[in-house]
């Protein structure tokens, strides 16, 4: 198509801070193809997280507004057409929607387009952990996240940070800048409220070994690195 031609105006933006459970919204997008598709659904919840790579997306918007592949990338919008979100993944076990999709909240995205146009890219704080599933801490009634590894070179390593190897236990943070660590959204959710160049505080307990086996509480301050220029130790 000649987009010259055609006469292009950007969309409302709206706040997707006071979306309230109940309320109507409107998905556009090309499910399977089809373009210019809407659907029509409602607010099903808030605050959800999409677990998907090592970072989750918190705060996501829930929706029974049909989102199906080709729907990603699309807009969520109001019943006064502006947008609050950005379409982005499905539950499914098919495949296909069934009821449960999940957008973007507009009040994130402004933040990283409004990084994007000023630097080029999106800066964020990276610490060098990746953590094991809650549920292997559940299972061993542990009262934080499990260090499953940590990056060469990282902040986390350069201070002391230990990871599960050989079939050990690896440390278990319990606090993240003076903040109870409790599960993986906990732990991001605080450190996406940091910027690369913070000082942060990590409690973590580790198991003592030797004679005087046992557990002892330890705090690292380190320096928060950015996860865009961060090159890894070989």
């Amino acid at each position: 198509k000649d987009l010259s031609r055609l006469e292009i105006r950007p969309l409302a933006k709206g706040s997707s801070s006071a979306l309230e459970v109940g309320q109507t919204v409107y998905a556009i997008g090309n499910p399977f193809g089809l373009e210019h598709s809407m659907s029509r659904g409602i607010v099903s919840g808030i605050a959800r997280t999409l677990d998907i790579g090592e970072r989750p997306i918190r705060g996501c918007i829930q929706t029974d507004a049909s989102i199906n592949p080709g729907n990603s990338g699309g807009p969520l919008l109001d019943s006064q057409g502006r947008a609050i979100g950005v379409n982005t993944a499905i539950l499914s076990g098919t495949g296909t929607s069934a009821g449960v999709g999940l957008a973007i909240p507009m009040d994130m995205v402004s933040k990283q387009v409004e990084a994007i146009i000023s630097r080029g890219f999106v800066r964020r704080a990276f610490l060098g952990i990746t953590l094991a599933p809650d549920e292997v801490s559940e299972q061993l009634q542990l009262p934080g996240c499990i260090v499953f590894s940590v990056v060469a070179g990282s902040p986390a390593e350069l201070v002391g940070v230990k990871p599960m190897r050989k079939g050990s236990l690896g440390d278990v943070v319990t606090e993240l800048d003076g903040q109870i660590v409790r599960a993986g959204k906990d732990f991001f959710r605080i450190l996406d409220g940091h910027l690369p160049g913070d000082v942060i505080s990590v409690k973590v307990q580790r198991a003592k070994r030797g004679v005087d086996e046992g557990i002892e509480d330890l705090v690292f301050n380190t320096t928060l690195a950015a996860k865009d220029g961060f090159k890894p130790q070989p």
